[in-house]
This record gives structure tokens, C-alpha cells and sequence, in this order.
């Protein structure tokens, strides 16, 4: 779960390298804003981001000859836009957009996958370190039927160290 990019709306939504019919001359590039939004520093789109993977029963070897499960390394992203001036994020939107993606699975749906594992960016709207969040997480395991829900997460603002595929 992340999101962190805010994304402006009122700036131009066409820029010189869109192929366009007409000419424009060097250093003067289209001006065009996007709809009828105003300028404005409240105005964003805050994207929440949701990597779904599942894991699978193969086993692999390493370098060293040990045996161990092969980590997913693909799988269905999820991403829920928001507008930050009504919609802030919060732990709520985490776990209802957590429901829409989960309601999704099969294998969940089939009660082939008991647990779930969580990777937050440590940011205090979704934290484990807080104990509204984990009021929530504690619903979520409840209303899924979990055996066992995992939340990782590392120090706020350090999501650089984030787990790459």
C-alpha cells in the first residue's frame, strides 16, 4: 500500500510532445488546461496504490543448495484515485479499498487463502504503530475470516526500502 505522489489538476493536460495538427513555435507550446478546473494548491489527486501477489507451492534452490518457497514476482495492481481536498486518506479508505481488491480473489473468495500480508509505507494513516490502525486491521482480520494477517511496514518516509521484484 502507498500513497505517497500527490498529482496536481489545473496545470496544462497537453504538452509539445503530444502530436497535434497545429504547428506552435519554438519555446510557445500549447496551453490548454485541462477542463474547467481552477488553479489551486488543494486541488490533487492522491493515488493509493495496491500490488495484489499471490503465492504459489514451487519450491526453488538457491546459490548455497537450500530448498525454499519461489517469491511472486507479478501480479494484479490496484489503483483508487482520491481527491485531496474531499476525500483525505485514512486507515477507512485503506481498509475499504483492502475489501474491493480482496473481494476480487478467487482464492479468497474460495477460502483457498487464509492469511494476508500487508507492506505499508509507515506513514501515520496506515501504520501498525498506531492503535486506531490497528483497531482496523483487527476488523479486517475479523471480517475476512483470517487465520492470520501480517503488517510489515518501515520507518516513516523511508519507503525507498520497500521490497523490489
Amino acid at each position: 500500500m502507498d500513497d505517497k505522489a500527490k498529482i496536481p489538476i489545473g496545470v496544462p493536460a497537453v504538452s509539445k510532445l503530444v502530436k497535434s495538427k497545429k504547428y506552435f513555435i519554438k519555446g510557445k507550446g500549447p496551453v490548454t488546461p485541462d477542463h474547467d478546473f481552477p488553479l489551486s494548491n488543494e486541488l490533487k489527486i492522491t493515488p493509493s496504490g495496491y500490488l495484489e501477489l499471490i503465492p504459489n507451492n514451487k519450491i526453488e534452490q538457491d546459490n548455497y543448495g537450500r530448498t525454499k518457497y519461489q517469491k511472486p514476482i507479478s501480479g494484479n495492481l490496484h489503483v483508487f484515485n482520491r481527491a485531496q481536498m474531499f476525500d483525505k486518506p485514512c486507515i477507512t479508505n485503506h481498509i475499504d479499498d483492502l475489501i474491493k481488491v480482496i473481494s476480487t480473489n478467487k482464492k479468497f473468495q474460495d477460502g483457498e487463502l487464509k492469511m494476508l500480508g500487508i507492506i505499508v509505507d509507515g506513514g501515520p494513516n496506515i501504520s501498525p504503530n498506531f492503535l486506531p490502525n490497528l483497531v482496523y486491521y483487527g476488523r479486517l482480520w475479523k471480517m475476512l475470516g483470517l487465520c492470520q494477517l501480517f503488517i510489515v511496514s518501515h520507518a516513516p518516509y523511508h519507503s525507498r526500502y520497500f521490497f523490489v521484484f
